[in-house]
């Protein structure tokens, strides 16, 4: 079975002659979603992409392309102008990564894309009466080549059943030959509001059930359970397929930008994190980090590389040991952190415990558990950290092995600047996630009564769902899980990765017992 969890500019030119289809005589398929949309974690994996529109995503809980009161969408709201229709951007596209990707013989298998979409009846609609034109699009090869599936324009009354959701079904075609692609990696939609179109304000949709399906067809096994040991807080984990120098990082909310020790006062700042666990076997080059990124009122990913202005504090296992490191950069955005300025290195046994750095002015003390180390930045960080300061945490694989790998942050603190932050992940509430780590499902939040989570790899289908009784031997049957933990997570399946996750609390004296169960 194949399977695969949440896949850029409008190509107008048509395919060459020859195409990849799939014969008519297969006539039974697989589903693999995309995105369900059931969960916020399922639209916080999905990152805009391209376009000159004003441009929001959340979770709609009350809207659900099969009407499921228990379920939800992604609701989109792009926000269209005329005035910014001479350069051609007049649209916007998000775009979400499928891990794993879909490669070599599996794309051969491809057989259609479904998706649902509605539009809110209080949408700008375009020079024809419609609301723009959607397209869906799959992204592959290393070019991020742009391989369009459906397109047509959308509306509220337009080809939609009567709670006014349009349901799109298409045939995948790609090209074949020596231009089939190799690696199908994300999915990609765009809503287009001009030229033509000449939309001028917002225009609101949801989207909701993104699948495919694939011809071959086999009898899964099924999937194996995994119970961890967890501890609260932030769980990282190094998710992306392939991603061996993925970031997977949070970053301080957008409001949460005035952490810099360049005050009035001029006092010391620290910054600091603590890391509560981190795998105990061997792991060269997986690395836990924090950064500071100065002076840019909103920055992304890829912080140490893309950034114009980073300091940067790395905690990594160089085999046998693990070093912390000091670098910093200044008026040097697109180039690696590593081509800046090193300041120094403490070496300790273990990643366990808290990690950071004070900062007064150009003067700086790195520490952690193996002890402190003095030294000093240039003066050119005093004008490069004045007027927004963001702290990131986030880890990196390092090591094709160490995909998969997870670190998990307990506290992380700043003291001494204008904004105090004293965070012991009750929530993530002050942190940004969704276009800051590369793949947005890997960062999960262990509250402070989790003991264990229970894993398990999806297949997509069949969809199963987490079941216990505390009677295992005459048990007549095994009920849903109930809530695992009160007031905050229930028995809540997230997905991290290309896993599936239930958090379980703190056990009591009964015993209980958990399986997987499909319709």
């Amino acid at each position: 079975m194949k399977t695969s969890k949440p896949a850029h500019p409008l190509l107008r030119a048509a395919f060459a002659a020859v195409s990849l289809t799939i014969p008519a005589i297969l006539a039974r398929a697989n589903t693999n979603y995309v995105s369900a949309f059931d969960t916020a974690d399922e639209v916080a994996a999905w990152n805009f992409d391209f376009g000159g529109v004003t441009h929001s995503i959340s979770f709609d809980p009350t809207m659900d392309g099969n009407t499921n009161a228990s379920s939800g969408s992604m609701k989109v709201t792009f926000g269209f102008s005329t005035n910014i229709q001479p350069s051609s951007e007049n649209k916007g596209a998000y775009i979400a990564l499928l891990n794993p990707p879909i490669t070599g013989s599996d794309i051969l298998d491809l057989d259609s894309i479904h998706m649902d979409v509605k539009i809110d009846p209080a949408s700008t609609t375009d020079s024809q009466g419609f609301n723009g034109y959607l397209q869906l699009a799959l992204r592959g090869n290393g070019d991020w080549h742009w391989y369009p599936q459906f397109g047509d324009n959308v509306g509220t009354n337009y080809q939609t059943d009567d709670n006014g959701w349009r349901h799109f079904e298409q045939t995948i075609t790609l090209p074949g030959g020596t231009d089939t692609p190799t690696n199908i990696h994300r999915v990609d939609f765009q809503l287009y509001g001009g030229p033509v179109q000449n939309i001028d304000g917002p225009v609101t949709l949801w989207i909701d059930n993104l699948y495919y399906t694939t011809f071959t067809v086999t009898t899964s096994p099924p999937p194996t359970m995994t119970l961890v040991r967890t501890v609260p807080g932030c769980n990282i984990t190094a998710t992306v397929n392939g991603g061996t120098y993925s970031r997977q990082d949070i970053r301080t909310a957008d409001a949460n930008s005035h952490y810099s020790w360049i005050n009035p006062t001029n006092g010391a700042v620290t910054y600091s994190f603590t890391i509560t666990n981190f795998p105990s076997a061997p792991t060269p080059g997986l690395e836990a980090r924090m950064l500071l990124v100065g002076n840019h009122f909103a920055p992304g990913q890829f912080a140490d590389y893309n950034e114009t202005n980073v300091i940067y504090l790395r905690l990594y296992d160089v085999g046998g040991h693990f070093d912390e490191e000091l670098y910093y950069k200044v008026n040097a955005d697109h180039s690696s952190i590593f081509a800046g300025n090193f300041l120094g290195r403490l070496s300790g046994a273990s990643p366990i415990g808290t990690w950071g750095i004070t900062l007064a002015g150009t003067n700086v003390t790195m520490f952690g558990p193996p002890g402190t180390l003095s030294t000093n930045l240039g003066p050119e960080v005093l004008t490069a950290f004045n007027t927004y300061t963001y702290p990131y945490i986030g880890i990196i694989p390092n090591n094709d092995a160490n995909v998969g790998q997870s670190a998990t942050f307990s506290t992380v603190t700043v003291s001494g600047a204008t904004t105090a932050l004293n965070e012991r992940f009750r929530n993530l509430n002050q942190w940004k996630k969704n276009g800051i780590a590369e793949d947005a499902t890997g960062v999960l939040l262990q509250p402070s009564n989790t003991w264990a989570k229970i894993l398990w790899p999806f297949p997509h289908s069949p969809i199963y769902s987490v079941h216990a009784t505390n009677v295992l031997a005459s048990a007549p049957s095994w009920p849903p899980a109930p809530n695992l933990i009160p007031n905050s997570v229930g028995a809540t399946i997230f997905t991290v990765g290309t896993n599936k996750a239930v958090l379980l609390p703190t056990p009591t004296n009964t015993a209980r017992f958990y399986r997987l169960e499909s319709p």
